[in-house]
């Protein structure tokens, strides 16, 4: 009688497109409306897109960028051009993989394929070519004005087409359960989201400022303590089927983050806006919501800069977020020269002073005091 045994790793690959339509004007609007990155003398401008690609229990995104000169707005022939592939589960444990990225040409034979052989990546990971890598400054030698020019044949009647392909090596003995995860995933929570959309057998109403949103008590109950603790007693709101929400919270980030509770997915377009993704981070941070305020805290956190970082600094302080002041205070001490010399940062120490106080400690922290029995053993010396 005779036995094999196996070791080693199975390779499995997903594929998937990112399309940006009207490619030139969305970059446009982003460069005016979008507060940047910065890195040396440039500023870095992105268009991000949800979930793309999906790997047993790791999601993976696509992100287009560019930079322009610090300090303007003037997309040019200096305006670098980068596509990277970004790693956005929560997942805590780092995988390795190989991306496969195609900026596809109206003429194939031109389209540009590169290629990042097998590397980590670990959560919030990014790999690609662009303004965002120091040291790649754009993608295989493309720039932005370039990609532009219709007869350059990126743009597909306006629209830019990218494929990507991800190959990610699991160990053989535990791959073949999770590969079935992702789609049965996606499937439940399409269906839950159609179900919040059409509002079927809907048990409550949440009123934001004359905005009704119908919902359903069982998922909310689910999903967030805030709302279980409402439901799961006598409060008023669980007899009444009624929640009413303060006025200091936004009607459409309140929408959004009751379509997260159904869908756990979010519009890229909310985090790409700065005061979209701080509104959604303050109704996910009341609701206790805490892996939409994670998202909405990395995507922030990209584009801290010095004119916004002490106001943003002082809405983590009103909402006790505490991972989004780390983040602004992480910031303010690598760049406190810049930061004092804004406007907002005068208003922070005007308005906040215990949170200057927090700065002036992270900055010059106090000495550490002798006990009493070793200074005077330190004099008897």
């Amino acid at each position: 009688m005779s036995s094999v045994g196996r070791a080693g790793v199975r390779i499995l690959d997903c594929e998937g497109q990112f399309q940006i339509d009207n490619f030139r004007e969305s970059c446009t609007f982003t460069t005016f409306t979008n507060r940047p990155g910065f890195l040396d003398d440039r500023a870095i401008y992105a268009i991000r897109s949800g979930r793309i690609l999906g790997v047993g229990n790791y999601e993976f995104g696509v992100t287009v960028s560019w930079c322009v000169e610090k300090g303007t707005t003037d997309i040019c022939e200096a305006s670098n051009f980068g596509i990277h592939l970004r790693r956005i589960d929560d997942g805590k444990d780092d995988l390795v993989a190989k991306c496969d990225v195609e900026l596809i040409n109206a003429d194939a034979s031109r389209s540009l394929k590169a290629t990042i052989n097998y590397k980590g990546m670990s959560a919030n990971c990014e790999r690609g070519w662009g303004p965002r890598n120091p040291n790649l400054k754009h993608f295989l030698g493309l720039k932005l004005d370039q990609v532009f020019k219709a007869e350059n044949g990126w743009l597909h009647d306006g629209t830019l087409k990218i494929a990507c392909k991800l190959s990610v090596l699991f160990d053989d003995q535990s791959c073949t359960a999770e590969t079935t995860k992702p789609s049965l995933h996606v499937e439940a929570c399409n269906d839950l989201g159609a179900l919040f959309a059409s509002q079927a057998h809907a048990d409550l109403t949440i009123n934001i400022l004359g905005k009704e949103i119908r919902a359903h008590s069982q998922v909310l109950i689910a999903r967030s303590p805030v709302f279980a603790a409402m439901f799961s007693s006598h409060m008023k709101e669980s007899q009444d089927r009624r929640v009413e929400v303060g006025e200091d919270l936004d009607g459409e980030a309140m929408n959004s983050m009751i379509q997260f509770l159904y869908t756990a997915n979010i519009d890229p377009e909310i985090l790409n806006s700065d005061s979209a993704a701080l509104n959604v981070m303050k109704a996910a941070h009341r609701y206790q919501v805490n892996s939409l305020v994670t998202m909405c805290v990395q995507s922030l956190t990209t584009r801290l800069d010095i004119e916004t970082v002490s106001d943003w600094l002082q809405i983590a302080e009103l909402i006790s977020c505490d991972s989004f002041k780390a983040a602004c205070l992480d910031f303010i001490r690598s760049h406190i020269a810049d930061v004092q010399a804004t406007e907002s940062y005068a208003a922070l120490a005007s308005k906040c002073p215990s949170l200057l106080a927090e700065i002036l400690a992270m900055l010059f922290p106090p000495a550490k005091r002798q006990r009493t029995g070793e200074a005077n053993t330190e004099i008897a010396k």
